[in-house]
C-alpha cells in the first residue's frame, strides 16, 4: 500500500514548484488537492475561448 505524501507547491506560469525537493520516480502519476481559497474560475462567456482556454490547460497541465 503507497503511504500518502504532503508535498508543498506554488503554482505559477502552468507550472506547479515543489517547494522541497522529494524522491519521486520519473514519470510517477500524482494527485493534487488544492487547499487555497484563492482558486478562482476564469471568467470566460464565450464558448469558443472558454473550449480553446480549457484545452491549453490540459495541455500545460499533462
Amino acid at each position: 500500500m503507497i503511504m500518502p505524501k504532503a508535498l508543498k507547491a506554488i503554482y505559477q506560469n502552468g507550472t506547479f514548484i515543489l517547494k522541497n525537493p522529494c524522491n519521486l520516480p520519473e514519470g510517477v502519476e500524482v494527485e493534487l488537492f488544492v487547499q487555497s481559497p484563492q482558486v478562482i474560475s476564469p471568467q470566460i462567456t464565450d464558448i469558443d475561448a472558454r473550449q480553446h482556454f480549457l484545452k491549453q490547460l490540459v495541455e500545460r497541465m499533462q
